[in-house]
């Protein structure tokens, strides 16, 4: 299997996996390994974490060991799960938390709802969190990582973040907890909202909330619906829209664009009708357009949020949905809304700013398209609007940090190249080794690698004469691991070159 390597720009695909060896190999960047090894790539993690990803894809539930051998981003994730393990029982149990099942039953949340989003209630006291969570061998640092408690401001100790609020787990594409939103039930309370801060596991550029319940139903839509709010989304899924995740009131990010784009290539913004969600429909119109997507804008109802609508009338928000308007059309309305085209100045900026959006446009039938349209709309040539288009701002996917840098792993000189592709071609065809190693002394090879690659595999097949890869490789990683890796890699160059 050929595919587009994640982990840097490319057009010709150059990432090799192959499905009996269960390795991967990328030729244009250099980057390669196991399943394990993609997982930590992909993903930023380290291998305790890429394990707890994995496990319940295989059916395998992880054994806790010894703390002193995990890794902190994985105690973090251990703490982050037990303070929703404890919210959870206080809303379900404690008499404290009967103003907070009040308010679930109010804003129409169900018992199934409550437990699918797993949502909680932080008490309304300074220390509920921090005695129960000390309480079974969390440390206070550990609390403070992962963004749970404060420290006070005079003299020493800490006290928990969240205080008399309904609480949101906010979780990764993997389902794993890495921090909160919690919805205050004060009026009085000038923070409606209070999220976890930028911690080691959690960042907020990086994650939608309900991504992890709306993959499955993206994936099958063929559309991922992006809302505001943590209960817009909750009301969504139960509403039976579970191709839903929010926002959670930051702006869009190209991070967050590509999850979405593993997922659907098709972006809904359903934002409030006030000027602050078009401004905020903007911005992600924006960010998706740059990072390739398809995108379309639900205009909903003035005064009206997904939730509002959802609870009143299900119904009301599908006709919304349906009839979502492409971004450009949106771009049309919100533009030219309040202007009057006769007069110049206000020509002037409606070309400006659709111009500006029409550059943006990665497909040139759907550019003209617009361009022709907004020719007749200011009664201007479309040359000269042709001609007055900005250069489009060209959009940088977000890859993730590797060990190595692509940049520098993809700096072979061409004898290392050659020299990769001769040994791939002795390894595809053993018969040839032989009459080569007549043809050619090791010293044609590059020093390093190349060379003492190409030295060991003579020896080894004039000592055996046959070729068995599985016992070459045997022998290799008892002397050297960086050739055995590069020998897997080079297997792989064969089957995809010379197969």
């Amino acid at each position: 299997l050929k595919v587009i390597c994640p982990f840097h720009r490319e057009k010709t695909p150059s990432l090799i996996v192959s499905r009996e060896k269960q390795l991967w190999h990328c030729f244009g960047c250099g980057e390669g390994g196991d399943l394990i090894e993609f997982v930590k790539k992909m993903e930023g993690v380290e291998f305790p974490e890429a394990l707890r990803i994995l496990a319940p894809k295989a059916g395998v539930t992880l054994q806790r060991q010894d703390p002193k051998l995990i890794s902190r981003r994985t105690q973090l994730l251990d703490v982050l799960e037990a303070a929703e393990r404890f919210w959870q029982a206080v809303l379900e149990q404690a008499r404290e938390a009967e103003g907070a099942r009040v308010y679930s039953a109010e804003r129409g949340l169900t018992l199934e709802t409550i437990e699918l989003f797993h949502i909680g209630y932080a008490p309304e006291r300074w220390d509920a969190l921090l005695h129960a969570l000390t309480k079974k061998g969390f440390s206070e640092q550990q609390l403070f990582d992962a963004g749970l408690t404060v420290k006070k401001e005079k003299g020493v100790g800490m006290y928990d973040r969240f205080r008399n609020r309904m609480m949101f787990p906010i979780r990764d594409v993997h389902g794993n907890t890495v921090g909160f939103s919690g919805r205050t039930l004060n009026p009085e309370e000038p923070a409606k909202y209070v999220n976890t801060p930028q911690t080691l596991v959690y960042d907020k550029s990086s994650v939608l909330f309900g991504l992890d319940r709306a993959k499955t139903a993206i994936r099958k839509e063929q559309k991922a619906i992006l809302v505001e709010g943590q209960m817009d989304a909750v009301s969504a899924h139960q509403a039976g829209f579970t191709h839903v995740v929010a926002s959670s009131g930051t702006a869009l990010t190209p991070v967050q664009i590509e999850l979405l784009r593993r997922l659907t290539n098709h972006l809904v913004l359903a934002f409030d009708a006030d000027s602050a969600g078009v401004s905020a429909a903007t911005r992600g119109i924006d960010i998706a357009l740059q990072g390739g997507m398809e995108v379309s804008v639900i205009l909903l109802p003035e005064g009206k949020d997904p939730d509002d609508l959802l609870r009143e009338d299900p119904t009301t928000f599908r006709r919304a949905v349906e009839g979502a308007m492409p971004a450009m059309e949106f771009y049309f309305t919100s533009t030219l809304r309040g202007l009057d085209l006769s007069q110049v100045d206000h020509k002037k900026r409606v070309a400006k700013i659709l111009l500006q959006r029409i550059t943006q446009l990665p497909d040139v039938v759907e550019q003209t398209h617009y361009l022709q349209r907004l020719a007749d709309l200011l009664r201007v040539s479309e040359d000269v609007l042709r001609q007055a288009m900005p250069r489009p701002v060209k959009f940088a996917p977000a890859v993730r940090p590797s060990a190595e840098s692509p940049a520098k792993a993809a700096k072979k000189s061409r004898e290392e190249q050659l020299a990769e592709r001769l040994l791939a071609f002795m390894i595809a065809f053993p018969e040839s080794i032989e009459r080569i190693a007549e043809q050619l002394d090791s010293q044609v090879f590059p020093e390093g690698a190349a060379q003492d690659l190409y030295k060991k595999l003579i020896i080894y097949y004039t000592q055996s004469r046959v070729f068995e890869p599985a016992v070459f490789l045997q022998d290799l990683e008892s002397v050297d691991a960086h050739l055995s890796s590069m020998f897997e890699m080079l297997r792989l160059l064969a089957e995809d070159v010379f197969a």
